[in-house]
C-alpha cells in the first residue's frame, strides 16, 4: 500500500510542518503546543485540532469497551443472584422487593 504524504501547512508550525501519513498525524515528532493558530485558515486549523484531539484521546475507546463490558457483567452477576436470593429466601426477598 502507497504511503500517501500530505502537507497540510508549513506556515502555520513553527519551525517544523506537519505532515500526515495515510490520514494519522505524528504525535511524537509534533509538539501541538507550539502551532501557531493564527497563521492557518480556518479549514487547515479546524482540520487540524481535530487531529490534535483524536491523537490525545487515542486508546479512549478501548477504555469505553472495557467498561460497557464490565456493566453488563455486572447486571449479569446481579440477576444471578437476585434469582437466587428469589429461591433461597423467598420471605426476606418478597418483604425487600
Amino acid at each position: 500500500m502507497a504511503e500517501v504524504m500530505e502537507d497540510v501547512g508549513t506556515t502555520g508550525a513553527t519551525d517544523s510542518s506537519v505532515s500526515v501519513v495515510a490520514g494519522k498525524a505524528s504525535a511524537s515528532s509534533f509538539n501541538w503546543d507550539e502551532v501557531d493558530w493564527s497563521k492557518f485558515s480556518p479549514e487547515e486549523a479546524h482540520r487540524l485540532r481535530h487531529r490534535m484531539v483524536e491523537e490525545r484521546h487515542r486508546g479512549h475507546d478501548l477504555m469505553h469497551a472495557e467498561m460497557i463490558l464490565i456493566l453488563f457483567g455486572s447486571i449479569a452477576v446481579a440477576q444471578i443472584v437476585l434469582f437466587l436470593w428469589r429461591q433461597k429466601h423467598r420471605r426476606s426477598y418478597q418483604v425487600h422487593t
